[in-house]
């Protein structure tokens, strides 16, 4: 039983990124192996609401940005596996459609080189929508690290300029996906009190961090927190994602950090 969900993070998946798509086909057999299921938004809101209790061990995948290799790569993957995901998509940066789906490419390092720095088209968005891979939400229209950019000097006008870019995000999705409730996924990770009110203004209400850690049964769904996944780092993969599962191991875990470092 799940009594915490963690929310796996994931950017590129190639062979010069954080994580190739042969670390990413090993993720997708340790999760199998240790019996996790991934679970989609509504499910994951209704159990940080804390109107829903799981009875097996969940998850969610989460994709960044919107990347070509989403598609090409991990899409295939995660078909194979039965797994599906929550892709933030940068609106401002989907590439042309109308020509239909590129196609998916073998999960080998010779396969990747071309799909560095590309994006996926609306096309491709909704193939994977249509094929119950996963779920489009909203990463802003431009990316822009807003906070970051502005050393925290934020007044109302900037306030403006970040409600019109978020809201640009939600019309497009909108627009070709359909209209459906959308999440927002800050850039960098970066917001403040002020930002989460613009967003609720403008109908979100489902939010996602960096702020690593899990999410337990009615923590809310204003700051979701996430696992960020690369091919390096001290703990190994399955060992954090059985941590993150259990409340009580993920508080002995932040404990064990806390004293030791």
């Amino acid at each position: 039983m799940s009594s915490c969900i963690p929310v796996l993070t994931y950017h590129s998946v190639d062979s010069e990124g954080p994580v190739s798509p042969e670390v990413f086909e090993y993720h997708l057999k340790v999760l199998t192996d240790l019996g996790f299921q991934s679970i989609g938004g509504e499910e994951l809101k209704s159990f940080l609401e804390g109107n829903r209790r799981e009875k097996k061990r969940v998850l969610t995948i989460t994709f960044d940005d919107g990347l070509l290799d989403h598609w090409t790569i991990a899409c295939p993957l995660l078909r194979k596996y039965g797994y599906r995901a929550i892709f933030f998509v940068i609106t401002g940066r989907i590439e042309p459609g109308g020509d239909g789906c590129r196609p998916w490419a073998k999960a080998e390092k010779n396969q990747t080189a071309g799909f560095v720095n590309r994006y996926m088209s609306w096309d491709e968005l909704k193939e994977i929508e249509r094929l119950g891979l996963g779920e489009v939400h909203s990463h802003t229209h431009s990316h822009r690290h807003f906070f970051r950019d502005l050393n925290g000097c934020v007044g109302d006008g900037d306030l403006q300029w970040l409600a019109e870019d978020i809201n640009r995000s939600k019309r497009e999705i909108e627009r070709y996906l359909g209209r459906r409730e959308i999440f927002l996924c800050w850039p960098g990770g970066q917001y403040d009190s002020r930002a989460l009110e613009c967003g609720r203004g403008l109908g979100f209400q489902t939010f996602f961090t960096t702020k690593d850690g899990t999410n337990g049964p009615g923590s809310g769904t204003r700051e979701i927190k996430r696992l960020h996944v690369t091919s390096k780092g001290r703990i190994p993969f399955n060992v954090r994602v059985w941590l993150y599962s259990g409340s009580l191991r993920y508080k002995a875990f932040e404990l064990t950090k806390e004293i030791f470092g």
